[in-house]
């Protein structure tokens, strides 16, 4: 009885795996191994196009080898952020990772398209990332331009053309808040008002300037009472953070050419520019648009105008109300 019990057993799994077999799309497979985009070279890339809706983002590469964020005036993206996060990734792509024969299961509708193309606007690369539905793990599913197929890339995160995802956001990139020299002037509703304070051979910090801080008969610089005053002001300058690209230069109605404050840093250590390490730095903050102001940055390549937040340069102006008041 029990042998025939399991000749029944194993004759309807022969039939279940025969109808599974008939049925398979041959979707999902681990056979193939090659690159997704067989042709696809990271060193011949130019220019990505990254578009969802309305939003849009342009890289290209200058002649220099700097990626520039097109939408951002030209603002240059962080270091190594499209070589490393970007193309690598993308070049180590496999057929291997293919997660589905088909588009419609893994809700491609509103997706992210994007395009890899090189110096002559061949395209290397092109595909959509789904961005209603990722990998468990993480990462995302894309389907090259003119597949069915859809693949799992692990490594690479869905872009959804937001510009911020390319630059990085520290308003004077590398600088660590220390430096040897501050000047600063600064405009109240009582005038402008102006200081420098320096470091001495010995690590004290000096006021220089002529004002309140120096000895009032000789003119002499007089050490500075709350030297951790002037060390968080740099910290809090070296900290700030910018949340969006204004324009490409500073234009009348921005501030500037009354502006809310100059801060002047020299031997500022860290740049990420090391040309500039240890010559002066210029922070330069111009108007208030809403709840932002305006503001440059001479350790960044190029000229553009960048908004923070008001109220990141609190501590800064809190720390500074305490120190010129000595």
């Amino acid at each position: 009885m029990t042998d025939r019990v399991n000749l029944v057993l194993v004759a309807l799994l022969a039939i279940v795996l025969g109808l599974g077999y008939a049925l398979d799309d041959r979707g999902p497979t681990r056979a193939a191994s090659g690159p997704v985009f067989p042709d696809f070279d990271g060193a011949r890339a130019a220019r990505v196009e990254i578009v969802r809706g309305d939003a849009t983002v342009t890289l290209v590469e200058d002649d220099e080898g700097v990626w520039r964020i097109v939408e951002a005036f030209d603002l240059a993206a962080a270091d190594g952020r499209v070589e490393n996060n970007f193309l690598r990734r993308l070049a180590q792509l496999s057929r291997a990772d293919q997660a589905g024969s088909e588009r419609a299961p893994f809700r491609f509708e509103g997706a992210s398209r994007v395009r890899v193309l090189d110096a002559d606007g061949v395209a290397l690369a092109d595909f959509e990332q789904s961005v209603e539905r990722r990998p468990p793990s993480g990462g995302s599913f894309i389907s090259p331009a003119g597949e069915d197929a859809v693949f799992r890339s692990i490594a690479l995160p869905v872009f959804e053309g937001k510009r911020a995802t390319w630059w990085s956001s520290a308003l004077s990139p590398g600088f660590d808040g220390i430096a040897q020299r501050l000047s600063l002037r600064l405009r109240t509703a009582d005038g402008e008002v102006r200081a420098t304070f320096e470091r001495s051979d010995d690590g004290q910090w000096l006021r220089t300037d002529s004002g309140t801080g120096t000895d009032s008969e000789t003119g002499a610089p007089r050490t500075v009472r709350s030297p951790v005053l002037v060390e968080r002001v740099l910290g809090e300058l070296g900290g700030l953070r910018f949340v969006d690209a204004v324009a490409a230069t500073p234009e009348p109605g921005h501030g500037f050419d009354a502006p809310t404050a100059v801060f002047e840093i020299e031997g500022a250590r860290g740049l990420s520019d090391a040309a500039l390490e240890g010559r002066s730095l210029v922070i330069t903050i111009g108007g208030q648009v809403e709840q932002h102001l305006l503001a440059t940055s001479t350790a960044r390549d190029g000229t553009q105008v960048l908004a923070i937040e008001a109220a990141m340069l609190d501590p800064v102006l809190e720390a500074l109300a305490i120190l010129l008041a000595e």
